[in-house]
């Protein structure tokens, strides 16, 4: 756990384990396991969870419990940050009023100075702490709050417009680096946080994409927002994982559609179709040899080597379920107790172990929330048509099994 200026350390957990889950900050549920020690040093727990995991691993009570009030109201950073990045179009669109207001009034230097210190009372990043106020919330953390009066003095600037000019372009500088940094600090918690994408939707400032003014701030502002691609990925997961596992979902829902149906319409069964399913098979078979290699980490160690990796996971039950999802046990058991392909639902109901790997896909609906900037409310959407489409699949498979085999 770092200081308010992130400079040192204030307290670290020196096993080197994990701590339990940790529930994180962010608009949607996300559940994670923190490593902390070698992996990160910021702990972002609410209030409920962090009591669970000292009560879970109670040798870190002496540790944490003095300084937990404290740590646990700068758990908002990460929220505070998103915040931060919602008022900055006030302040692009003041700078816009300042420069643009044609009306020539008299030049007052020191409403000029107030102004712009003003402005860059809200660019500080600890200028929430210089009143002395002890009751730091999430609202007010890094200097958020930008408040009507700061709006009112802003436009005041357009009586000053001589001198206006060169105050703007160094405003608007002085905001596009916060806004730089504040991307980087937020890019830096979440990959030690273990997040792939921080809990912000970042999006330029409309008065500097959208308004043409005489010094060329849109082109430094759209740059800024570029570099937000590469500081918001994580670096140890690319797209080459993304693409394997949604690759592995596709071919999880095939097998779901392919097996329901061949059992509800198994006159319309064909063996060829059979054999094409197994290359599904193999994919799973490499997707759970993919898995049993990454690094396991448990509240007791971290096993970095294959051989430590793989003999951890032979003693994992979620092991052997991922064996039994995918062998053919048509052609395995189907054979020893006397029946084969016919219209027979048992040599069919062989088939359903397949149906276990359906949970990659939700796996990857989750991995993949956690990833995108795409909207909580589509990926909402899209996993309840989702669930529509397999409630449809399993009542179809119901009706027939029902209509054909029980009435017949």
């Amino acid at each position: 756990v770092l200081s308010d200026d992130e400079k040192h350390v204030i307290v670290t957990i020196r096993s080197g384990s994990v701590i339990g889950e940790v529930h994180l900050l962010q608009p949607y549920p996300h559940l994670t396991t923190v490593r902390c020690g070698s992996d990160c040093d910021i702990l972002v727990l609410t209030r409920k969870h962090f009591r669970r995991v000292l009560n879970t691993y109670p040798q870190y009570i002496p540790t944490l419990e003095q300084t937990l009030e404290t740590r646990l109201e700068e758990t908002g950073l990460l929220l505070a940050l998103a915040e931060k990045h919602n008022t900055y179009h006030k302040v692009f669109r003041a700078l816009r009023e300042m420069h643009n207001n044609e009306d020539t009034g008299f030049h007052d230097q020191d409403l000029d100075h107030h102004s712009f210190e003003n402005v860059m009372k809200v660019l500080e990043p600890h200028a929430a702490y210089e009143d002395g106020n002890s009751l730091r919330t999430s609202e007010d953390l890094d200097g958020l709050n930008v408040t009507q009066e700061m709006e009112e003095r802003l436009l005041h600037r357009s009586t000053v417009i001589n001198k206006a000019q060169p105050r703007y372009e160094e405003l608007v500088q002085a905001a596009l680096a916060a806004i730089e940094a504040d991307v980087t600090r937020a890019g830096s918690l979440a990959l030690d946080l273990e997040i792939h994408v921080p809990p912000l939707f970042v999006s330029a400032p409309e008065a500097a994409i959208h308004v043409t003014l005489g010094f060329n701030h849109q082109k430094d502002s759209e740059n800024i927002f570029v570099k937000l691609g590469k500081c918001l990925k994580d670096p140890r997961k690319g797209n080459g994982h993304m693409l394997w596992k949604f690759i592995v979902s596709v071919c999880a829902l095939l097998a779901f559609w392919y097996y329901l149906y061949q059992f509800a319409f198994r006159d319309l069964a064909h063996v060829k179709f059979d054999y094409y399913m197994h290359l599904t098979d193999l994919i799973f078979l490499s997707n759970c040899i993919y898995d049993m290699m990454q690094i396991v980490v448990t509240p007791q160690r971290s096993f970095e080597s294959a051989k430590d990796i793989a003999m951890y996971r032979f003693r994992s039950f979620y092991f052997y379920l991922r064996i039994f999802s995918w062998l053919p046990f048509e052609y395995l058991s189907a054979r020893l107790v006397g029946y084969g392909r016919s219209l027979s639902p048992w040599f069919y109901f062989s088939k359903f172990n397949r149906l276990v790997e359906v949970h990659l896909v939700f796996r990857f609906l989750s991995e993949f929330e956690t990833r995108s900037n795409i909207s909580p409310t589509l990926l909402f959407i899209g996993k309840y048509v989702l669930g529509l489409f397999f409630v449809s699949h399993i009542f179809t498979v119901i009706y027939m099994f029902v209509l054909r085999d029980i009435n017949s």
